[in-house]
């Protein structure tokens, strides 16, 4: 990748900058930071009412493999006071071929909801800006464009992400598979076993 993609995607990586912890993040660390000294162990934030899990919307079906659950295809909903538009194949992002184009530099992109962009617009996700951004640079070494495509589902563990990678995402023949992880991962794995 470093040789033939890494510089361009630096690049636009580090045009993203660092805006900081949104006030949900820095409330969190507050609460983690004066845990002990200020006995604030049942703090919790609170989190508005139609704000549900993914198994409490209507998005998902149920699977029999290790995943436990996928995106409907073709669903449009709201999810986290958000639209939450999947495509023909059942994954929240735009509407790619399953065939790779000529020229093209195709990345998977694994991960839980941060990666799915729960609370953002399906053209805000991290992976779509970072395309976009990628595409409109054009210098992309030998490759004519770049796609992105956001496999990521809410609550998923790295095992159920390795699970989807086998069963899903190597029919999209990606040149790249990124698998992002939470930082609660372990906790994750213990309730997916």
């Amino acid at each position: 990748v470093q040789g033939r993609l890494w510089g361009p995607v630096a690049a636009v990586a580090a045009s993203f900058g660092y805006a900081g912890q949104n006030e949900v993040g820095e409330e969190l660390e507050t609460v983690g930071y004066y845990e002990d000294l200020l006995d604030t162990r049942d703090a919790r934030v609170e989190m508005p009412e139609d704000w549900v899990t993914m198994e409490e919307t209507n998005a998902i079906r149920q699977t029999n493999d290790l995943r436990g659950i996928e995106f409907i295809p073709d669903y449009q909903g709201s999810f986290k006071r958000v639209t939450l538009r999947t495509n023909r194949w059942g994954f929240r992002d735009r509407d790619y071929e399953r065939e790779k184009p000529p020229g093209t530099f195709r990345i998977a992109v694994l991960g839980g909801s941060y990666t799915m962009g729960s609370g953002v617009e399906n053209d805000e996700t991290f992976e779509n800006l970072v395309e976009d951004r990628l595409n409109e640079r054009g210098d992309l070494a030998s490759y004519e464009r770049v796609e992105i495509l956001n496999f990521a589902m809410a609550g998923f563990s790295v095992l159920q992400e390795m699970r989807l990678h086998d069963l899903v995402v190597l029919d999209f023949d990606p040149d790249m598979v990124l698998c992002t992880v939470h930082v609660n991962e372990d906790v994750m794995v213990r309730r997916a076993l």
